[in-house]
């Protein structure tokens, strides 16, 4: 499912970006449509990778090792709704509203569980299983068509066109697409070649540097619409810069520390004694996460300024390493060390190109006298 959710939080911060400008302009009455429109927009395309996944679906599951068209059923489902959420997501972070994003979240998790639980235990088994995961956002996406009309339903005497936003907002997806993808192909390529020991010392040290990824990306969904106004009216709080950046180097600062201190202990907290520990490679791909999550958070500071050419830099770096993963590596820290090379990369690329952004924006907010 992995695969499935990088596209979608990778189309939201573009979406967000959006409602934000719509918010702006005080067109708030047209982030209903919005959100419809950049559903259409973000689930044409999944609808043809799900046409896809459908027609080659026993080489799809040989792939991934799951029977039964069920399973794919379901996956193709998950791929298009899950793109029709990420819009109302996006729409909800762009215009600040934040407790109706989180209660969306959780609702969302929880169906998902409910929904899983229930069909296991009822002996529907790995088919009841991938179900939970349509279930659950379909459930969530209803409360967020509802939440938007809820809020922003009134009329409005701003009359906006809001195609041409959807699409010059979407020019962000590909910078975006690029960091999340590279969160998240190694695990899927890395279950088809990684066996007994070796894998379960990697998907823990996987699941520790998702942790960390997403706790970033939480700090990025909050601090996105900050910086969006703050480029667009050129005027820079430094407070707010300098305890944006800090808490992202403490979630990335404290992940390679305990990466070095204790890793057996995260490993037991995270999967129990019963898995495999590799307290290095652990270590590796904690750095390594940590890197990519201060890339991460970069690409949404760019994002925000509408520098969407950052993707000529992120998208060429992400190839490669999906090239490295399927042709180089062969053991767990063999991926791990991809995962680094690239990280390191895009963080070189984005580090100078934002902090350049910010220079810029900030000498604009206080011109130099003469």
């Amino acid at each position: 499912m992995a695969v499935i959710a990088f596209p979608a939080s990778a189309f939201q911060a573009a979406v967000a970006n959006g409602a934000g400008r719509l918010n702006a302009e005080g067109a708030s009455a047209h982030l209903g449509s919005f959100a419809l429109r950049a559903a259409i927009v973000g689930g044409a395309p999944m609808v043809a990778v799900a046409a896809l996944i459908f027609i080659y679906r026993e080489a799809v599951g040989q792939f991934f090792g799951f029977d039964g068209n069920a399973v794919v059923l379901w996956i193709c489902a998950s791929l298009v709704t899950a793109m029709w959420l990420a819009a109302h997501r996006g729409t909800l972070q762009g215009s600040g509203q934040f407790t109706a994003l989180g209660i969306l979240t959780l609702f969302e998790i929880a169906l998902r569980l409910i929904a899983s639980v229930s069909l296991v235990l009822g002996g529907f088994g790995v088919d009841g299983a991938t179900a939970g995961f349509p279930a659950g956002v379909g459930g969530a996406l209803v409360y967020g068509v509802w939440s938007l009309r809820h809020r922003f339903g009134r009329h409005s005497n701003v009359h906006v066109n809001v195609w041409p936003t959807v699409i010059y907002e979407s020019r962000a997806v590909p910078a975006m697409l690029s960091v999340f993808g590279a969160q998240s192909t190694d695990i899927v390529i890395a279950n088809t070649r990684l066996l007994g020991a070796e894998l379960e010392a990697y998907s823990a040290a996987a699941l520790a540097g998702r942790i960390v990824f997403y706790a970033g990306f939480v700090v990025s969904l909050i601090v996105h619409p900050r910086y969006r106004h703050a480029f667009s009216v050129q005027r820079l709080q430094r407070r707010f810069v300098a305890v944006s950046f800090g808490t992202v180097a403490l979630i990335c600062a404290s992940g390679i520390a305990v990466g070095l201190l204790i890793p057996h202990v995260l490993h037991s907290i995270l999967v129990g004694s019963d898995y495999t520990a590799d307290p290095q490679l652990m270590q590796v791909y904690l750095a390594a996460s940590s890197m990519l999550t201060c890339a991460l958070f970069l690409t949404t500071i760019a994002v925000a300024a509408g520098w969407s050419r950052v993707a000529l830099a992120l998208t060429p770096i992400a190839i490669i390493q999906v090239t490295g993963y399927a042709l180089i590596a062969t053991t767990g820290m063999d991926f791990a060390r991809i995962l680094t090379a690239a990280a390191v990369l895009m963080f070189i690329v984005l580090s100078g190109s934002v902090m350049m952004l910010l220079w810029k924006t900030a000498r604009r907010a206080h011109p130099s006298p003469g």
